[in-house]
């Protein structure tokens, strides 16, 4: 059902418009051939439904309208004659109550949850960092898009002092609020535990055990975790079943930083190893999450991490500033505006 409402909403608004009408004239046909022995009076509900939802208010009552006029034609030409000639016009009045009530109702709900949905989005961007870490000889830089009113992806930047800097990414299973929660669950946990132990493999094996221990479905989380020696110019790191991030050099070499373990909410018992990287003058670092990898074109391919990869060295020579809207740009016009998944990109940019 999930995925037919997404597809649904995904429609543009003219052809949403037809296909509306076109389901209206065939309920009022059928209607109108079943007569008075089987009525089915409440499939007009269905195109009411669509345009109050996936269109606008005002759409919604014109659907009812248009759907009590063709109930009315349906009625009078396909029923026997009535003993009160009034009797057709009251029964199309009385649907048309009827359609009006419903439309507004439904457009009522979708006004609160959208509500709702802002307030949802307004919470969760006030537990992301405000704004991008000044740090003296690097550029950090970070995107993120959620896919729907809330993200199931998080990241952090946690000062540990003057010269190391925490950096997390983390996408959890699956969308919407169950997801969101979750996340915000892990961000507020991470942020506690990484100041007590400064080793990342450390983090990433207590907040295992935490979001294991949590008696729910789909608790599983893809985690990155890196400290930044910005004075020694090195990255040390565990990935917990997160995509590698992208370490390119400045000579054009690829170094994929994928040491670490399972992701978390598997095995309470996993372990985690250590790696760490050197970072010289003209390094970048980009860590992701899979919503950029799995956007889809409209043939239906994935945008992949070839291209990813191509998009990053295409953009390797830019300002970091400008980074983030030709990121952005590509990929949604890749998957045509349709992203069907959260998208998450950070950025560490070696300046000197």
């Amino acid at each position: 059902m999930n995925k037919l409402i997404y597809k649904v909403s995904e429609l543009n608004k003219p052809l949403l418009f037809i296909l509306t009408v076109l389901i209206l004239l065939l309920i009022g046909f059928l209607d109108l051939i079943t007569g008075v022995e089987a009525s089915i009076s409440i499939f007009y509900l269905i195109p009411i439904a669509i345009s109050s939802w996936f269109l606008n208010e005002w759409m919604g009552l014109f659907i009812s309208l248009f759907s009590s006029i063709v109930f009315y034609l349906a009625d009078l030409l396909g029923s026997p004659s009535y003993r009160h000639p009034l009797t057709p016009y009251w029964n199309a009045l009385v649907m048309l109550g009827t359609f009006i009530l419903f439309s507004k109702l439904l457009s009522e709900l979708k006004k609160v949850m959208e509500k709702e949905n802002i307030m949802a989005l307004q919470t969760q961007q006030s537990l992301l960092p405000k704004k991008d870490p000044v740090v003296s000889g690097f550029s950090i830089l970070s995107i993120w898009q959620p896919a729907k009113a809330v993200s199931g992806d998080g990241y952090d930047f946690i000062p540990l002092n003057e010269n190391k800097l925490g950096i997390s990414l983390a996408d959890a299973c699956g969308h919407g609020y169950p997801a969101a929660l979750l996340m915000s669950n892990l961000q507020a946990s991470s942020r506690i535990i990484a100041d007590k132990h400064r080793s990342p493999e450390k983090v990433c094996n207590n907040l295992n055990k935490i979001i294991t221990s949590y008696e729910i479905d789909n608790k599983f989380i893809s985690f990155f975790y890196g400290i930044l020696d910005t004075k020694n110019k090195i990255f040390v790191y565990s990935n917990a079943g997160h995509p590698p991030p992208i370490l390119l050099r400045s000579n054009g070499d690829i170094l994929y930083l994928s040491r670490g373990g399972l992701l978390f909410g598997v095995n309470s018992e996993a372990s985690y190893e250590l790696d760490k990287v050197h970072l010289e003058k003209g390094d970048r670092i980009f860590l992701f999450t899979d919503g950029i990898i799995e956007t889809r074109n409209s043939a239906g391919e994935e945008f992949g991490e070839g291209r990813l990869i191509e998009l990053l060295k295409e953009c390797f020579s830019l300002p970091i500033i400008n980074f983030r809207e030709r990121v952005l740009e590509t990929i949604n016009q890749f998957g045509n505006g349709n992203i069907a998944d959260d998208i998450t990109l950070l950025v560490v940019s070696v300046n000197n």
